[in-house]
């Protein structure tokens, strides 16, 4: 029995050891478990924490939300902006300096073109230069101060400053009546909201004044109805824009103007080659300058001028229309002004008298003009003023003649006179040549009227001489 109750005890003491031990085990088990679940518990709030910080880029903390960066100071808007200087394609802004900034930001747009700003540039100075821009444009721009605190640029509120660029002048200022009034136009200006007209003159103690405007970019015209015969006017026609309730002006383009020199209403006609003008001559002219061209729209060359009114031109190409300005002109000492004119156009005929002559070898007088022309081979070799017979008692007959005599150092003679010259080229019977004359001082005008020849052709000596030398038998000689 002993021996049975020791190994009984012996097993019961064996049972109890081993579920002390799996108790101990399940207890340490549990243990683990519960410090697992903990940890796995704490592990997404850590991730999620380092994921916060690290999603703040440096350029979007606010100052003062990390230690060691402070708030960068206020800064004063931007004061005193002016322009300092403008043209058609550029301004130049200047300001003064904000204390403490690290520089200025300058933005700009165009009223007329954009729909946004443009940054213009950084700048750390207190000017800045546009290019590039718009002549007559208004322009707005934005001047920001800024600074960097810690890597971070602050930009403060911007100053607004409105301008605008200069308007060019006007083109083609012309004159368009200087008659009893003076009117001038010009080219629209399309930029331009009005026109300031300016006038000088002895009425103002040639002192510039303003004398009114003309309101619209498509309204290129001015008449001035307070002027007096006699008087020089100067016009300065500026083109002007409002901008911001400041008005800006153009350049300025002046014309010099003077009334009673209206355009001449001239007439013409053509013979052998030639344009005759004829017109009323004005009192406030002191000569006429006749241009030319064979184009109405094309370029006009000056071919002459006349201090009476009538004009004749040098020979014109055959079979075409050729058009005509004649200009009046009032000149005195280093002024020198233009009226206005019309254009008038003329076809060339190279008849005269109804006939054609058929050589380009020939002399030609004409009697209206007293002048004579002479044409060899085409090429003109004298051309000089003469005195022809008187007229209305002794006139140089017209017609078509020839060369029929020529004579070196003769006597003329006839009724009440006798004359030496020394030299004759005959072109009618005895009667009727080309030959110098001594006994006169001036040519062409109108001596003939009264002064005039028996009814040859006087001629300047040296001209005379010059067409004996290179004439011969039977050279037409045409006069009308």
């Amino acid at each position: 029995m002993k021996k049975s109750s020791k190994g009984l005890l012996a097993i019961l003491l064996a049972a109890i050891l081993t579920l002390s031990a799996i108790a101990t085990i399940v207890s340490f088990a549990a243990e683990t478990d519960q410090q697992a679940a903990a940890a796995e518990a704490q592990a997404p709030e850590a991730e999620e924490e380092a994921g916060d910080v690290g999603a703040q880029a440096p350029e979007e903390i606010a100052a003062g939300d990390i230690e060691g960066i402070a708030a960068p100071p206020t800064m004063a808007k931007v004061t005193g902006i002016t322009k300092t200087s403008c043209e058609t394609d550029r301004i130049s802004l200047a300001w003064n300096k904000v204390s403490g900034v690290t520089g200025y930001t300058v933005y700009y747009w165009s009223v007329d073109y954009d729909t946004y700003y443009k940054k213009l540039g950084d700048f750390t100075g207190t000017s800045a230069t546009a290019y590039k821009l718009i002549q007559g444009s208004p322009y707005t721009f934005k001047v920001a101060p800024y600074t960097v605190v810690g890597g971070k640029r602050f930009e403060g509120e911007p100053t607004v400053f409105a301008t605008c660029t200069q308007l060019t002048h006007v083109n083609n200022l012309r004159r368009t009546r200087s008659s009893t009034v003076i009117e001038i136009s010009w080219d629209r200006n399309y930029k331009a909201q009005a026109y300031r007209i300016y006038r000088t003159s002895a009425q103002s103690d040639y002192k510039e004044v303003f004398i009114g405007s003309v309101i619209g970019s498509h309204n290129t015209s001015f008449t001035d109805y307070n002027v007096k015969y006699g008087y020089n006017y100067t016009y300065n026609v500026v083109p002007a824009r409002t901008v911001a309730n400041h008005m800006f002006m153009g350049g300025s383009n002046r014309i010099l103007c003077r009334p009673g020199l209206g355009a001449p209403d001239f007439s013409g006609y053509s013979t052998f080659y030639r344009g005759f003008l004829s017109w009323n001559r004005s009192q406030y002219a002191t000569r006429y300058d006749v241009y030319m061209s064979l184009n109405p729209n094309g370029s006009f060359s000056k071919i002459g001028s006349s201090t009476n009114g009538s004009f004749v031109t040098d020979k014109l190409p055959g079979g075409r229309t050729v058009y005509f300005r004649v200009f009046p002109v009032y000149a005195s000492g280093n002024t020198t002004i233009y009226g206005t004119y019309y254009t008038k156009s003329l076809g060339v005929s190279g008849q005269v008298m109804g006939r054609n002559v058929g050589t380009d070898t020939y002399v030609e007088i004409n009697i209206s003009m007293q002048h004579m022309w002479y044409y060899k081979n085409g090429k003109l070799i004298v051309s000089t003023d003469v005195v022809t017979g008187n007229k209305n008692s002794m006139d140089t007959p017209k017609g078509f003649h020839s060369v029929v005599s020529m004579a070196r150092n003769t006597v003329l003679s006839g009724a009440n006179y006798s004359s030496f010259v020394s030299y004759w080229i005959g072109f009618l019977g005895s009667g009727y040549g080309i030959h110098d004359a001594s006994w006169r001082d001036d040519f062409g005008g109108d001596i003939y009227n009264g002064n005039g020849s028996h009814g040859c052709v006087n001629t300047p000596y040296y001209n005379v001489q010059k067409i004996y030398n290179n004439i011969t038998y039977g050279t037409p000689v045409i006069i009308y």
